[in-house]
């Protein structure tokens, strides 16, 4: 796992809630278009959510380039982040420094739109629960609570996915024996 996620470039993004305060609060629709605030996961399937995460540096990009391209470069202790909520009734906004520490911490809303969720109701708690992440990877994000029951799972919803048809695609074995899916036509590592 990463050891310190409240400083990992991975927590940067848009992030949809599925799972909130240990309540399940999207649902899976068979649409063709996307709804006012979903997430694509197929070309006709849709994650409709109630509010949409915006986690950022509060300053400038700070990027980092390595042999897979450039990436965000990791937050410092104490770098700020702003939080953004945005629900069809609103937005909610607050800014809290990296912490080095995984604690679940609750963020205040520093502004808040009044009545935020999609059902009409004001934003529970006047704040989100950070912290206590036991999964931050590339597409999810999963927060437990202090006696280790999962509380929060976010999936990132930052573009709209880049459709690979199967054909296109072929396995190659890595340096230890697990196979990684590339495009047929993308220039083999280290040629």
């Amino acid at each position: 796992g990463i050891m310190k996620p409240l400083l990992n470039r991975k927590l940067l993004g848009t992030w949809a809630p599925v799972l909130y305060r240990g309540g399940v609060v999207a649902s899976l629709v068979d649409s063709p278009k996307p709804k006012p605030l979903s997430c694509t996961i197929t070309m006709t399937k849709h994650l409709v959510i109630p509010a949409m995460l915006n986690v950022q540096r509060a300053g400038e990009r700070r990027t980092k380039t390595n042999g897979y391209g450039t990436t965000d470069a990791h937050l410092e202790p104490g770098e700020e982040i702003n939080l953004k909520l945005t629900g069809p009734g609103g937005v909610a906004e607050s800014s809290i420094g990296a912490l080095r520490e995984n604690e679940r911490l609750h963020v205040p809303w520093q502004s808040n739109a009044g009545r935020l969720l999609s059902n009409g109701a004001p934003l529970p708690g006047h704040g989100m629960p950070l912290g206590r992440i036991s999964l931050l990877n590339d597409y999810l994000i999963v927060q437990r609570d202090t006696g280790g029951a999962i509380r929060e799972v976010w999936l990132r919803c930052d573009n709209e996915p880049q459709f690979v048809a199967r054909s296109d695609l072929y396995s190659e074995p890595s340096h230890d024996g697990r196979l990684y899916r590339r495009a047929r036509h993308a220039r083999p590592r280290g040629k």
